[in-house]
């Protein structure tokens, strides 16, 4: 679905057609990891970012993967975990189309030790 947000704090960024979130996962508050937010803030210069965040939860840095395809940005996680004869995989993909004020060459992620992954431009 497409999505129409409100920023009272920013009326320029009030009619900006947001993102169309797509992705494999059931729901967005999953316990696969894949609950998201996405905001603009204000840092102590006054500069916007725009940022993205999920909870990925358990995901380790070596099994996710982060790219910007176009205007696209893909984020995926694939989990294999084995005991004994039994293995346990885990995955969730989400796609969503970034909105058209950000510089996707700018866009850096980061891994919080909590299990959030953070996007920002």
């Amino acid at each position: 679905p497409r999505m129409q947000v409100d920023f009272p704090d920013f009326p320029e960024f009030g009619s900006i057609d947001w993102p169309t979130f797509r992705g494999s996962a059931p729901g967005f508050n999953s316990s696969t990891g894949a609950a998201h937010r996405s905001y603009i803030e204000e840092d102590n210069d006054g500069k916007k970012k725009y940022k993205i965040q999920f909870e990925i939860g358990e995901f380790r840095p070596e099994e996710l993967n982060v790219k910007v395809e176009g205007r696209t940005l893909i984020v995926k996680g694939d989990r294999q975990l084995k005991a004994g004869n039994a293995t346990e995989s885990k995955q969730f993909n989400r796609e969503l189309t970034l909105p058209e004020f950000i510089d996707v060459k700018t866009l850096q992620s980061y891994l919080s030790d909590d299990g959030m992954l953070t996007m920002e431009a």
